[in-house]
């Protein structure tokens, strides 16, 4: 039984290696501007797990989460999907979500309503600004150096 047990586990430890391997040299095939957009989903991942306001209540800081986040982790899964399908309408993927995106949170601001307690931002508000703004502006210059979507 045990045996067994180690021997799933190293097939799963294989299979995990095999997939990092795959994507390592498909991320080394890419185009300069779509290895750029890739690695751009590291601080997409910073603006969606670190707080964009805080507010001072009973003598302590409270921190107010992204009310967007679940939707920059949808054009992160958006932007992965699109290496695999047709350039116009990968830009079209990548750069419509984006936008609303930013337009979305640019409101957010302008509206005040984060939250109803008074808030002041913290840095991650603006990196939920310049996350998406990154993206559309790799996108546009990946499509327009013909890298074809890779």
């Amino acid at each position: 039984m045990i045996e067994f047990i180690k021997d799933i586990i190293a097939w799963i430890f294989s299979l995990i290696r095999r997939a990092a391997e795959f994507l390592f040299a498909y991320f080394l095939q890419l185009g300069f501007f779509n290895k750029l957009l890739v690695l751009t989903i590291i601080p997409a991942f910073f603006a969606v797990i670190k707080p964009t306001a805080r507010y001072y209540n009973f003598e302590t800081w409270f921190y107010i989460n992204n009310p967007l986040a679940e939707n920059l982790i949808g054009i992160v899964f958006l932007i992965a999907v699109s290496f695999f399908i047709p350039p116009v309408f990968a830009l079209i993927l990548r750069v419509v979500p984006s936008t609303a995106y930013f337009i979305w949170v640019i409101y957010l601001q302008a509206s005040h309503s984060v939250s109803k307690a008074p808030y002041e931002l913290v840095f991650w508000h603006y990196l939920n600004m310049l996350v998406p703004l990154l993206f559309v502006v790799f996108s546009l210059l990946s499509y327009l150096k013909s890298e074809r979507g890779r």
